[in-house]
């Protein structure tokens, strides 16, 4: 008798488990949703710092490059060789970066059909208005992973040439000049991208309070 009243009892607190979630606001479902976004989004923020790390020390590394010129070759070749390293290693970041960033867009999307959900037209604008912002920064992003790529990239075929004692001066500075504009594109999306998260974030707040969530 006690085992089967304590599974009438389970039962019953699975059913109210359940309806609570049914009979949840559409405003506390995006809440949720959205904060389960921002976790999602920490391995991203981790990997930043390390990015910056081997940031520092390839462009140290290029510097010793450059100095050095074709006067030592075999020096010549290790710092090169460490420096496509860094790059590999900054790739390898990239990517985990990314990840990070694809699951999270992911499960921004399920927030669609909850702010369709808001009785307040005015409210609806601007969950609306949010989910356009963080759209086209998840869009940004990804043009700046492109665009980093293929940075990271020449950055290996230029390394490459300064191993090769038959490059001429004219092909270096050709690929110099190639990196340059590659890394001012990756600026300018960068730069972008930090915008729309900040644009995000304060939209974030501003909806929350006006939806009830938190204290204005």
């Amino acid at each position: 008798m006690k085992n089967r009243n304590l599974k009438l009892q389970i039962i019953l607190l699975l059913v109210i488990a359940i309806l609570s979630g049914c009979f949840s606001r559409p405003e506390e479902k995006i809440h949720k949703k959205l904060e389960e976004v921002v976790k999602l989004e920490e391995d991203f923020k981790n990997e930043q710092k390390p990015l910056i790390k081997l940031e520092e020390k390839e462009k140290k590394l290029y510097e010793q490059i450059i100095e050095l010129g074709y006067k030592e070759q075999d020096k010549l070749i290790a710092l090169a060789d460490e420096a496509i390293e860094l790059s590999n290693q900054r790739q390898e970041h990239l990517n985990e970066e990314r990840k990070s960033i694809v699951t999270a867009s992911e499960k921004f999307e399920s927030v669609k059909k909850q702010i369709d959900k808001l009785e307040s037209s005015q409210l609806k604008k601007d969950g609306q208005e949010l989910y356009a912002i963080m759209e086209k920064r998840y869009k940004v992003y990804h043009q700046l992973y492109a665009e980093y790529s293929k940075a990271i990239k020449k950055d290996k075929k230029l390394y490459e040439a300064f191993k090769d004692k038959n490059m001429t001066l004219e092909k270096l500075q050709e690929k110099i000049d190639e990196i340059n504009q590659a890394y001012e594109q990756v600026y300018l999306l960068n730069d972008q991208f930090n915008e729309l998260t900040k644009k995000y974030n304060k939209k974030k707040l501003a909806f929350y309070r006006k939806a009830g969530l938190i204290k204005k």
